[in-house]
């Protein structure tokens, strides 16, 4: 079975936080993903923790050092299957509806390209310290597609975005966080 949406995970030495970011996604109601984890050359055994999961939707791609969050994207976008793309950093969390409410706008929206919400911004302890984001009305940004220049998400990683338009702007391997 080919997924319908392609998750990225960039991660550099997060053997503490990928876990629960893992977690988060295999708790999602909506199930048909796959998951292009690239380990950009990680020293702190997040590799050999990876490696552990037994989940054929996981696929893991080691980095013979590290170059950088816009190379290790670029290199998942590359291997990604799927018709949409969501990005999952490996330090963040995402709320169990989070894939299947944004692919149903998607699907009822033909002319959106991508669609994200706020981020709820945890302190160590997992409490709540603010909410950030471009959403200012509802849960949703939407992206038109005659609009694609000027793209109000927040952060990647709250986002959903038909795959074509993903691999037409990709990442920016010359860029540390990009």
């Amino acid at each position: 079975m080919n997924p319908l949406i392609s998750v990225m995970m960039p991660a550099y030495n997060a053997a503490a936080t990928i876990p629960m970011a893992i977690a988060s996604l295999r708790a999602q109601t909506y199930e048909q993903w796959e998951l292009i984890l690239v380990d950009d050359g990680s020293t702190d055994g997040t590799g050999e923790l990876i490696q552990q999961y037994k989940d054929e939707r996981i696929r893991y791609i080691a980095l013979d050092r590290n170059y950088g969050r816009g190379y290790a994207r670029q290199v998942a976008l590359e291997n990604c299957r799927g018709d949409f793309l969501a990005v999952l950093d490996a330090d963040d969390l995402w709320l169990p509806q989070k894939l299947e409410i944004q692919l149903k706008f998607l699907k009822d929206n033909p002319d959106t390209v991508s669609c994200g919400s706020n981020v709820l911004v945890l302190d160590r302890e997992y409490k709540p310290i603010c909410v950030k984001g471009g959403a200012l009305e509802g849960s949703i940004v939407r992206i038109d597609s005659r609009k694609i220049l000027h793209v109000p998400l927040g952060y990647w990683c709250s986002s959903l975005t038909r795959m074509p338009v993903a691999e037409r702007f990709c990442f920016d391997d010359r860029l540390l966080r990009g």
